[in-house]
């Protein structure tokens, strides 16, 4: 992965509980969402190339705060954007209130923020696309938001596996919008990369 595609500088900026308190500023965003234990905040600290930058919460699913990062993005034309980690959704020891709390929340991020870019769902490649996933990739498709399917911990999957990833995707009609990645040994970051570069200057 070439050094160009690595989003060095990338800061924490706050965490805030609700769409409401979040910056309001026009500022790009890419968001990320998926399951608790999905691997999101490796991921973001994979492409900022800054270790523990996006902490993952010691209890999956705790995390229930919009989380920003600012990404500095001068040497592609903007002063800077927003990475968004999202609360995790799916964990099974939250309350039915309290996973409906998270699931209004990100519903109404997603419909009040006019500046999201790019959507990358991010999902444990040793489990199967689920409800959740599949609802957010047809409200990106409905929507005209731009998303990646983002598959991560390739790493821990034998070929035989990786195969029949590749197939469900082809049989979802997803394959184009999907990347294979493995944040410890950075392989297909740079798929990613690209795509967060052209869908915020486009």
């Amino acid at each position: 992965m070439g050094e160009d595609y690595f989003f060095k500088g990338a800061s924490y900026k706050s965490s805030y509980p609700s769409v409401q308190s979040a910056p309001d500023d026009s500022i790009p965003i890419v968001v990320f969402t998926g399951r608790s234990n999905s691997g999101k905040s490796s991921l973001i600290s994979a492409l900022c190339r800054h270790k523990n930058l996006a902490h993952s919460s010691g209890t999956p699913g705790k995390t229930r705060l919009l989380n920003y990062f600012s990404v500095p993005f001068k040497k592609f034309g903007l002063e800077e954007i927003y990475f968004v980690d999202m609360p995790g959704y799916g964990y099974a020891k939250l309350s039915s209130s309290e996973k409906k709390e998270l699931r209004m929340m990100v519903d109404n991020f997603l419909i009040q923020k006019k500046d999201i870019r790019l959507m990358l769902v991010v999902l444990d490649a040793r489990r199967n696309l689920g409800e959740e996933e599949k609802n957010i990739i047809l409200y990106c498709k409905e929507h005209h938001v731009p998303f990646l399917l983002v598959r991560t911990k390739w790493d821990t999957l034998n070929q035989k596996e990786k195969a029949g990833v590749i197939k469900n995707w082809k049989a979802e009609r997803i394959y184009d919008d999907c990347a294979a990645v493995s944040s410890l040994k950075t392989t297909g970051l740079n798929q990613v990369a690209e795509k967060i570069i052209f869908s915020v200057t486009n």
